[in-house]
């Protein structure tokens, strides 16, 4: 099979560029050595990976937002890039005769969904099958509860009926499945282990700080000098936020929840 990713990497990066880029490079990174190579040089910097799962992937770069802020954001520049990045795809639809297009649908902004419409109007009519993976969430319901009602008709006319929706969890599933995919696959996102050593390094350090913490925050002295997998300070707690740190992500929130948890184990 050969296929289109009509998909952007970073930068900027967030959640979707990255499982983005984690695909190419895991369509290549397995492949041998020499399979990999640039698209002749009209399809404007697209890529072609041939994959020993018999699966030849040629990327878009569809990169329409410079930083973080201009993401769903409309400019009129971005209808000039969006156009290229479609012509593009159709270019290489025929000049390697490439059957399917892989696309991830908008998070649920109105400015995101003309986005959509465009490509689907242009692009996949020219594709026998369509992939659609669901990274964002939310955008089923804003048609429904949010839409006007020439918006609902339009996105259905052209999102519907994909041959295969990719969903990242049960959680998510009826949110695509509002628009009638023939067919669902339920692949959550991933990433390589970031530390295959954790028994051996991280877990005893772990497991050394809690323990410290707790007599700590019971009032018990802590003997010095402080044990090998202590660190530094064992009072000190580290959050990790598994998201970009913006207000509707809902990292000042957690951050108060913590700082009251935190404050009531004290008393």
């Amino acid at each position: 099979m050969r296929m289109v990713v009509f998909a952007h990497t970073p930068p900027p990066h967030h959640g979707q560029s990255q499982m983005v880029k984690l695909l190419i490079d895991g369509m290549a990174g397995d492949q041998p050595e020499g399979v990999a190579r640039q698209a002749d040089s009209g399809a404007g910097g697209a890529q072609e990976k041939n994959g020993a799962l018999g699966i030849e992937c040629y990327h878009v770069n569809a990169r329409l937002s410079r930083d973080l802020r201009d993401i769903g954001s409309a400019r009129w520049q971005k209808i000039f890039l969006l156009i290229g990045y479609c012509a593009q795809a159709l270019w290489l639809r025929v000049r390697y005769a490439a059957t399917a297009l892989y696309f991830v649908p908008a998070a649920p902004l109105r400015a995101s969904l003309y986005r959509d419409w465009v490509v689907m109007l242009l692009c996949r009519g020219a594709f026998r099958s369509t992939i659609c993976h669901w990274q964002a969430v939310g955008m089923g319901e804003w048609l429904e509860t949010h839409a006007q009602g020439w918006e609902k008709r339009i996105s259905h006319a052209l999102m519907d009926k994909v041959e295969l929706a990719i969903v990242l969890s049960k959680f998510t599933q009826a949110d695509a499945e509002r628009f009638h995919p023939r067919n669902v696959g339920l692949v959550p996102n991933g990433i390589p282990d970031p530390c295959p050593d954790y028994d051996t390094t991280a877990r005893p350090r772990r497991a050394c700080r809690s323990s410290l913490r707790r007599r700590l925050l019971v009032g018990e002295r802590v003997e010095q000098p402080l044990p090998r997998w202590a660190g530094e300070n064992p009072a000190e707690v580290k959050v990790l936020f598994m998201a970009h740190c913006s207000r509707d992500k809902g990292c000042s929130t957690r951050l108060k929840g913590f700082a009251y948890s935190w404050a009531s184990s004290r008393e």
